[in-house]
């Protein structure tokens, strides 16, 4: 009678050459499998071996499956342990989840498998155990210490249950594979491959046939004063030189990878995360601006990094050799317009969103004078748009990239912008023998006291690429990950990203959006490939999405297997583009949605996807469980209106007469008033608790989509900086004028002022907040003026 074969993993890659070679061999294959059903029915039909889905990690699923098994066929003499997975990190960043999955599925499930055939082999006096195991079990692999672990336990086990069960006839053996021809393997680039190979010192790569007529052996009589040995299958591999070797084997999944290059934006740690993509950077050189000498500690969620590498067959992870990070600004604040939520450095008008990560500030309390560095994208207007802001306490040297404009080689001048450039003493490189012309693409460095009446005189001048990246050579096939702005248009499908020419065609995936969105100054996410021409031609294309929706409150759920947590009642999904950060008292770097628990106060910025999915586009977590709760926040649009409350993204808000209301303008209003003004589908932001379900609000505000246009046509602006010029009707902030008249309100130190008395304090190089209406002539027409001698710091 034949005997009962089992292969855990048995539907696939060499799981499913074993499988085979036993049924060939003339044995009754039982094979095993995790989740794939389309796969598992596919390799039945092709091979009429019977499949068995279950856990091999769960120790009951094991028990239940085997008896299933040995029901249907009979009692099982062969167990062949194939099943396992990777989740590959380096040690310092490895979670405790990543480590115990793969330990649990490779080293335990070795164990319930056994555990559940072992008496029966020996009641019966005849077994044939054999665990596959993998070169890192010998040898160890970078990146690889739960994985490696695993395989060194199996060998460890095996050997201690030969010892056990010799006596009854059964016998425990390991065989270790070196590189082969799985579908994975195949995948990897044709010069990658060639590297590989000609480290194995038989100079090919090894076949699973191979692997499965080794298993076959090991399971036959003929081989039954064989156990507790490890048969070695990978081509002498492991007698090569043990750090060559160790380096190609380790880094398998990297081999597989394709070359690729980056510029986007950082949204978490865990290595470093990067346009959806998890990057290792144990072995990578990390630059922050001049210094080639950089740790991964000094890079920051928000930055704008240029990043080159490789991407792994799985599109979600990949190697990073090089990491670039230069600021786009830096320098002292001149002003900020909290309405129109921009401020001014440098000369160069900065725009900041719900996204902008902003590191030691607050910017209602940012003044004119404070020193800013600032991350972000630059639009075809010149404009930047900032991902990240950070203030610092003093510096010595400012920067600044930009475009030249008005160059006037008499004088050695140009503008970036509003700022006027100095060049004659600087030294120049990346520019070759061509001559300054405007259109050049600069980065100047001067010494903060070289920045005299609006013009910089600079030590240094940095003609830059396209690309900003001399050391990365294009490569047709080559893949390139870019975020920014369309800044020149030919067509929606021809344009540039950055000054890069990219191209769509037909087969061009639309996320977000469609096609028609491909405009001027569309801010969007690419993935592509370069053709011959230097063209990036996309594969996926992700609009960026304005976040609309905020919420802030305990987490009430958790689904790490679907990526989703629920505050409020409303689950959100949690992507590999969410910005993720620690800003609770235990600031984790190495945040994760796996580090969240139930109870921890959350803030999330998203949007509604065409699906109706609620996705988060930024989490931040603001207290762990325990830590005191801030007050709840929500943000979205209203509907359900009645006479005191509404309900936005589905949560019940409740107001009373004391809940605080603003108006579109700005205004404090009484209920009443905001009742009769709220409409359904208006964007309102909320402040207060959660009781029972719904939601008590003490503050509500009017948030427009635009800036807000009052009667008379006039824009409203929250203004704060220094004042330049003093006249008998106002004043001049920051190149704004200012005019005021009898309607303004004046105060400083929380005591109203009147006219007289605030233009008697009033002096050239004080700080002002105003608060007004901007006229079409560009005067801002102040309704407040709050007065500061010095810089709030």
């Amino acid at each position: 009678m034949a005997r009962v074969a089992l292969v855990t993993g048995g539907t696939r890659g060499i799981g499913e050459a074993i499988s085979i070679a036993l049924k060939d061999a003339g044995y009754i294959v039982a094979a095993v499998y995790a989740g794939n059903d389309e796969r598992a029915k596919a390799f039945t039909d092709k091979t009429a071996i019977k499949t068995y889905k279950f856990d091999v990690s769960d120790f009951e699923q094991c028990q239940e499956g085997v008896s299933k098994i040995e029901t249907d066929l009979g009692p099982v003499e062969v167990l062949v342990n194939n099943a396992g997975i990777t989740r590959d990190a380096t040690l310092h960043k490895m979670t405790p989840k990543q480590w115990g999955d793969v330990i649990q599925t490779d080293l335990t499930s070795c164990f319930n498998m056994c555990r559940a055939v072992i008496e029966g082999m020996r009641s019966r006096e005849f077994g044939r155990i054999i665990n596959i195991s993998s070169m890192n079990g010998e040898l160890g692999g970078f990146g690889q210490a739960n994985y490696s672990a695993a395989k060194a336990g199996i060998i460890g086990f095996s050997k201690a249950v030969a010892r056990e069960d010799a006596s009854k006839g059964i016998t425990v053996n390991v065989i270790t594979p070196g590189f082969i021809a799985t579908e994975m393997v195949l995948s990897i680039p044709e010069k990658v491959m060639s590297n590989i190979v000609n480290g194995i010192p038989t100079k090919r790569l090894g076949q699973p046939s191979e692997i499965a007529r080794g298993v076959v052996f090991l399971a036959s009589d003929d081989a039954g004063y064989i156990t507790g040995s490890t048969l070695d299958i990978n081509g002498a591999g492991c007698d090569g030189s043990s750090e060559e070797q160790q380096t190609t084997l380790t880094n398998a999944q990297a081999s597989a990878a394709v070359s690729t290059r980056t510029v986007g934006v950082i949204t978490g740690f865990g290595s470093v995360f990067v346009n959806g993509i998890e990057y290792e950077t144990d072995v990578t050189q990390i630059e922050i601006d001049e210094n080639l000498d950089g740790l991964e500690d000094d890079l920051e969620v928000g930055m704008v990094v240029s990043l080159s590498g490789n991407i792994n067959p799985d599109g979600s992870s990949g190697q990073a050799l090089r990491i670039h990070y230069s600021e786009s600004v830096k320098g002292m604040l001149e002003s900020i317009d909290l309405i129109a939520s921009t401020l001014t450095v440098l000369g160069q008008t900065v725009h900041y969103d719900e996204l902008t990560n902003l590191d030691k500030l607050v910017l209602e309390e940012l003044v004119a004078g404070d020193i800013l560095e600032i991350s972000g994208f630059t639009n075809a207007d010149g404009e930047l748009y900032a991902t990240r802001i950070e203030k610092e306490d003093a510096i010595t040297d400012l920067k600044i990239k930009g475009t030249i404009s008005n160059l006037d080689e008499s004088s050695q001048t140009f503008s970036l912008n509003a700022l006027t450039v100095n060049y004659g003493s600087a030294s120049i490189e990346g520019g070759g023998s061509d001559p300054l012309t405007n259109g050049h693409k600069v980065k100047v460095k001067g010494a903060v006291e070289n920045l005299v009446d609006d013009v910089f005189t600079v030590s240094s001048l940095k003609i830059l690429k396209d690309d900003d990246d001399e050391k990365h050579q294009k490569q047709v096939g080559d893949r390139q990950e870019l975020e920014g702005f369309i800044d020149s248009w030919v067509s929606t499908s021809e344009f540039t990203v950055a000054g890069t020419p990219v191209l769509t065609t037909p087969d061009t995936e639309i996320k977000y959006g469609s096609i028609e969105a491909l405009v001027l100054n569309a801010r969007i996410k690419l993935k592509g490939h370069y053709d011959a021409e230097g063209n990036i031609v996309a594969d996926t294309i992700r609009i960026h999405q304005r976040s609309r929706l905020k919420f802030a409150g305990a987490i009430q759920a958790i689904d790490s297997e679907q990526s989703t947590i629920t505050v409020m009642g409303v689950t959100l999904q949690v992507t590999e583009h969410t910005k993720m950060k620690d800003d609770s008292k235990r600031g984790v770097r190495y945040f994760s949605i796996q580090d969240l628990a139930i109870a921890d106060e959350v803030e999330i910025k998203g949007f509604i996807d065409k699906d109706g999915n609620t996705v988060a586009t930024r989490l931040e977590r603001e207290g762990a469980s325990g830590e005191e709760p801030d007050d709840a926040k929500l943000r979205g649009l209203a509907s359900d209106i009645s006479a005191t409350g509404f309900t936005i993204m589905g949560v019940q808000i409740e107001t009373t007469q004391d809940t605080k209301f603003e108006a579109p303008n700005g205004d404090e209003v009484t209920q009443s008033e905001f009742f009769a003004a709220v409409q359904s589908g208006m964007l309102l932001e909320v402040e207060g608790t959660l009781i029972d379900g719904v939601f008590q609000a003490y503050e509500v505000e009017v948030k427009g989509e635009e800036e807000y246009v009052d009667d008379n046509g006039l824009k409203r602006t929250e203004l704060k900086g220094r004042v330049e010029l003093i006249s008998e009707s106002g004043f001049i902030v920051a190149d704004h004028p200012v005019a005021v008249n009898e309607s303004t309100k004046f105060e400083y130190n929380d005591r109203e002022l009147d006219s007289a008395a605030f233009f008697e304090l009033l002096e050239v190089g004080h700080f002002v907040k105003v608060k007004g209406e901007i006229s079409e002539s560009k005067v801002i027409i102040a309704r407040e003026v709050e007065y500061y001698r010095k810089p709030l710091r």
